[in-house]
């Protein structure tokens, strides 16, 4: 117990800023589609008859019990992270259960929890889902392995309406059952296998009508032809996954070729620099240990092949069609991460067992795992743009609410651009737009109003009757 009070705390100390991010972009989006009247309408959130993704539950679901305390961000959030903290409990108790090894268990834990990949998940309320597919698969893979089938198939189900991903995860049960130790056992698996699937090929039919509304954006559409992309994704997301920032494509289009002149541009953040010389020093840490222990045979080459590729296929079962995706986020390392945890977790245990000097390495590389993932958030809380619509929101709520009652004398908001010095205020009208989501916003800030947001790239006439309002100020 005191492991995880202490791991807990850890989470919530190292991530204590998304704590107070408040509303924005899809999030006025699900507080709309969450506004349900009566039991009926509260019922229909679980149609699949619509034209965007299907998540019933960490959207319209969760945004509609958020109503009920009036929208208060921190018991959000809280709900959030106490989500995130019940996947990290069944996450060890599944390593415990396979591996017999609690101490294996608690470095993978550690080493998962605290990665400054969950800044993606953590932070923004509409990336809910992401945490409650980790927390409902996490939980239906432990009691798939201790057998108790209705139990794991209701939380398969739970994963099933927080993200079409989840049905991912009847292609890694078969790869798990044949892989495993216990493979022998896949006979008698055999029929809970033909039940997950069948519940898998269900959900399917499911998401595939909005589905076809989603990938209609070119972002998302899935092109299969090509190779190219396959290959480049995966190897973004697996460097990713090892620790390099999000932003390192923007500047880096190849491997094999020198860094684009905007590396420059980011090379001033001193973040990033000093997260930089951390994680070259982390992996130098990392490699030279487990060189040691592979000349003193304290790990055999044959178990870190075997550890390596089941972690490697099992990272890229959870990515499945993403990888063919043009669009790459970093958010989607959320289930693919457990198995980077996993390998990394694996070879620093056994480099704590030996009694080579390679036991020195292995407590380098986790007191410089803990400094690179503090640079590592420090740096994707900026990176992510989170705090930037942070601040965004929090101006908009204010102005909104000292102003309301002189706006609701009008039919319309005008955000006007005003003519200022290049690069003072980035995008003006058009960041709003994306900020507030267009007009998702009215109903969030003047509920059960007749209103329409107007902006000024989108059109230089003001409205006759329209409230105007200087970009700039939500902006500044």
């Amino acid at each position: 117990m005191s492991f995880f009070l202490t791991l807990f705390s850890l989470v919530a100390i190292l991530f204590y800023k998304a704590f107070g991010i408040h509303f924005f972009q899809d999030d006025y989006f699900f507080v709309n589609l969450s506004q349900a009247r009566n039991l009926k309408e509260f019922l229909h959130f679980f149609s699949p008859i619509r034209t965007y993704s299907y998540k019933p539950l960490p959207t319209e679901v969760f945004y509609f019990l958020l109503k009920f305390v009036n929208y208060n961000v921190y018991v959000g959030h809280i709900v959030v992270f106490l989500t995130y903290f019940l996947g990290l409990y069944f996450l060890y108790q599944c390593i415990k259960l396979l591996t017999k090894n609690s101490a294996l268990a608690k470095l993978t834990v550690f080493l998962y929890a605290i990665n400054f990949v969950h800044v993606f998940q953590l932070y923004w309320f509409a990336t809910f889902q992401e945490i409650v597919v980790f927390a409902g698969l996490a939980a239906s893979f432990y009691f798939y392995l201790r057998r108790e089938i209705p139990l794991s198939i209701i939380l398969f189900i739970v994963a099933l309406l927080s993200k079409e991903t989840a049905i991912l995860y009847i292609i890694f049960l078969v790869f798990f059952e044949i892989f495993s130790k216990h493979s022998r056992k896949i006979r008698n698996n055999k029929t809970v296998l033909i039940i997950f699937g069948v519940i898998s090929l269900i959900f399917y039919f499911i998401y595939h009508y909005s589905l076809n509304y989603v990938t209609a954006n070119p972002n998302n559409q899935i092109v299969v032809s090509n190779v190219r992309l396959l290959l480049n994704n995966s190897m973004w997301y697996l460097l990713w996954a090892i620790g390099l920032p999000n932003f390192v494509p923007n500047f880096l289009k190849s491997i094999f070729s020198p860094p684009l002149p905007i590396f420059h541009e980011y090379w001033k953040q001193l973040d990033f620099r000093i997260y930089s010389y951390l994680f070259i020093l982390l992996q130098t840490v990392f490699l030279t240990g487990a060189v040691i222990a592979i000349i003193k045979r304290n790990v055999s080459l044959k178990s870190l092949f075997k550890w390596g590729f089941f972690c490697l296929i099992a990272f890229y079962i959870f990515l499945g069609p993403i990888l063919y995706f043009y669009h790459k986020w970093m958010i989607r390392l959320t289930v693919p991460l457990i198995f980077t945890s996993l390998f990394f977790a694996y070879v620093i245990y056994k480099l704590i067992k030996s009694k080579s000097a390679a036991r020195y390495f292995a407590v380098g590389y986790l007191a410089l795992y803990l400094l690179v993932c503090f640079f590592g958030i420090r740096l994707h809380e900026s990176s992510s743009l989170y705090l930037l619509e942070d601040s965004i929101s929090k101006k908009a709520s204010v102005y909104f609410k000292e102003n309301k009652q002189e706006i609701l004398k009008y039919n319309s908001i005008f955000f006007r651009d005003l003519t200022l010095k290049r690069g003072e205020i980035w995008g003006q009208s058009i960041k709003l737009k994306d900020s507030l989501w267009d007009q998702q916003f009215l109903n969030y800030y003047f509920p059960g109003k007749k209103l329409k947001a107007y902006y000024n790239f989108e059109t230089k006439t003001i409205p006759k009757d329209a409230f105007i309002i200087d970009s700039y100020l939500l902006l500044k």
